[in-house]
């Protein structure tokens, strides 16, 4: 069995992941913008910004994985339904971390380019 790259030095700092982890899960399945979200849940929204990094960090794919033609990768896509306020239009988010928000709406060619190019 493979280690998480995200490996707590201490008990408390596992404590904490098994705390936070589903409460990003939880975010990930919402709708709700990442402030929403934190309000909702009464969260700081730094320290939800802390532990979205370490959950992403934690369940990236193994570097093997990510090395696959862009033809046979599989980018899962959230779609927010229309009059849902979000704080942007359009987030990309690419499975090694970066991270891209546009303010106003985004052809959908220019995305493409954007999830073949990997940004």
């Amino acid at each position: 069995m493979s280690r998480s790259p995200y490996s707590p030095t201490s008990h408390a700092d596992r404590k904490t992941a098994a705390l936070m982890f589903p409460l990003i899960e939880k975010y990930l399945n919402s709708q709700l913008s990442q402030k929403a979200f934190c309000q909702q849940q009464n969260l700081s929204f730094a320290v939800f910004g802390y532990w979205l990094k370490k959950y992403r960090k934690a369940h990236r794919p193994a570097p093997a994985a990510r090395k696959q033609p862009a033809h046979e990768a599989f980018i899962p896509v959230r779609v927010i339904p229309p009059g849902h306020t979000t704080s942007c239009a359009c987030e990309l988010v690419f499975p090694n971390g970066v991270t891209l928000r546009f303010s106003q709406p985004v052809e959908p060619n220019l995305l493409v380019q954007l999830i073949h190019s990997g940004a």
